[in-house]
């Protein structure tokens, strides 16, 4: 049993200096990638920091760092239709996890953190109006290096 534990724990070990020596904070837009393992980044609407976003767009995006013991997303800015145009954080890797936040319109969501170690946002706009969008930044808790 130690020698399995002794095991995992080198192998997290690799992955985590292997994500930290690639991947220094980055800079998305949504539906631009699906998958990410940055500890830390910002991530914008398809709009960019100063364009709105399109219509009938839906797409997801899964922050998941590797040895990540929570992930926390914090909004700068929001501005989505109200009712028609959404943006949903689940705590974990699919629809199916639990939903931890249901953001549209123009209040700006608090902090919403996630303890599963992954990340999954799913945006929705509708087929018509479009708005400023969001920019949203997440940091990561990651394991300790301690040994087992």
């Amino acid at each position: 049993m130690k020698k399995l534990l002794l095991h995992a724990f080198f192998a997290c070990m690799l992955m985590l200096v292997f994500s930290h020596s690639t991947s220094a904070q980055s800079t998305y837009t949504m539906c631009s990638t699906t998958l990410v393992t940055d500890t830390s980044g910002t991530m914008y609407d398809t709009g960019g920091p100063t364009g709105t976003y399109q219509n009938s767009e839906d797409c997801t995006f899964l922050i998941q760092p590797t040895c990540a013991v929570s992930i926390t997303l914090t909004f700068a800015s929001f501005n989505t239709e109200t009712n028609f145009d959404y943006f949903y954080v689940y705590d974990g890797t699919s629809i199916n996890d639990p939903l931890v936040l249901t953001g549209n319109g123009t209040t700006v969501p608090g902090p919403v953190t996630c303890t599963s170690g992954s990340m999954f946002i799913v945006w929705h706009s509708d087929g018509s109006v479009t708005y400023d969008g969001w920019e949203c930044s997440w940091t990561s808790v990651i394991a300790s290096s301690a040994a087992p």
